[in-house]
Order: structure tokens, then C-alpha cells, then sequence
């Protein structure tokens, strides 16, 4: 029925060695453009801070910034971060989170108390103690926003 015929042609072999090897780099390329069209996976981010203030006696540092990324449908956070003065900024820990929209302001009412301010939106997610530090919240309206930002002090 079938007859096994061995093909000895150079050509031959090296051909199908090519077509196999395009046939791998198409099906390569395939998934890094797919992954890339639908942002899979971690992707990049990009930060921009808003406030970065110090404790009063320069042990914590509180940071306030808008975290977005993602490709087409992408994604955006208002975050705030503290860590210890004398700790890299990578141990930062999160300890608010919410939309974009959100309007944050943040000061320290003692060395361990910080005050988050933040407009109507509802938060993600939020901690309330962080190591000895105490964090208290408060929601601002619209018109508290404008009286900050017009309010020369």
C-alpha cells in the first residue's frame, strides 16, 4: 500500500528545514503579538506622584501618585504608599487605594498618625494601621477641593 522511499535530495532536506523553522518564527511571533494586542501578563506601568511628605520627626514617609497602565482597556489607581525614611523606597507598602478620579491629600497629624483625605468616590481598598502608624480617613467634597486648590496657603 505505502512505499517508504528515502529521499537523499539536499535540497529537499534543507527546504523543509526552512519551512519548519519560518513555520516556528510565525507561530513565535503569533503569541508576542497576541500577548502584546491584549496586554497579558504583568505589562509596564507608569507612575506620577502628587505629594511626598515626611513624618514630623523624618522616621516615615508618606507618598501619594496616580498608578495607571494596561494596553487598550488599561487601568488607573490613586495610591498611597509609606514606608520607614531609612528603608528603600522598594519596601514601600500600599496602604490606600482607589479610582483615578480620586482626589487624595495626605498630612501627618503626629509622628504616628496620617490623615488621608479623599473625595467622594469609595476607596478600593484601605488599611487603618500600618506598623505604629495610625491612618485615619476622611471623605472631601467637591468644594473642598476647589477651596484647597484656590486657597493660597
Amino acid at each position: 500500500m505505502f512505499e517508504y522511499k528515502e529521499i537523499n535530495s539536499p535540497v529537499f532536506k534543507y527546504s523543509a528545514f526552512a519551512v519548519g523553522t519560518v513555520c516556528i518564527i510565525a507561530i513565535v511571533w503569533f503569541f508576542i503579538a497576541l500577548s502584546n494586542a491584549l496586554d497579558i501578563g504583568k505589562g509596564g506601568s507608569d507612575y506620577s506622584d502628587i505629594q511626598f511628605i515626611t513624618s514630623p520627626s523624618k522616621n516615615y514617609v508618606a507618598t501619594s501618585f496616580i498608578k495607571s497602565g494596561g494596553g487598550a482597556a488599561g487601568w488607573c489607581y490613586s495610591v498611597v504608599e509609606i514606608n520607614k525614611a531609612n528603608e528603600p523606597s522598594a519596601n514601600n507598602k500600599e496602604i490606600f487605594k482607589g479610582r483615578c478620579s480620586n482626589k487624595l491629600q495626605i498630612k501627618w497629624l503626629d509622628e504616628n498618625h496620617l490623615k488621608i483625605d479623599y473625595s467622594e468616590e469609595t476607596p478600593v481598598w484601605s488599611q487603618t494601621e500600618w506598623e505604629e502608624v495610625n491612618i485615619s480617613y476622611s471623605l472631601i467634597g467637591k468644594q473642598s477641593i476647589k477651596r484647597v486648590i484656590n486657597d493660597p496657603l
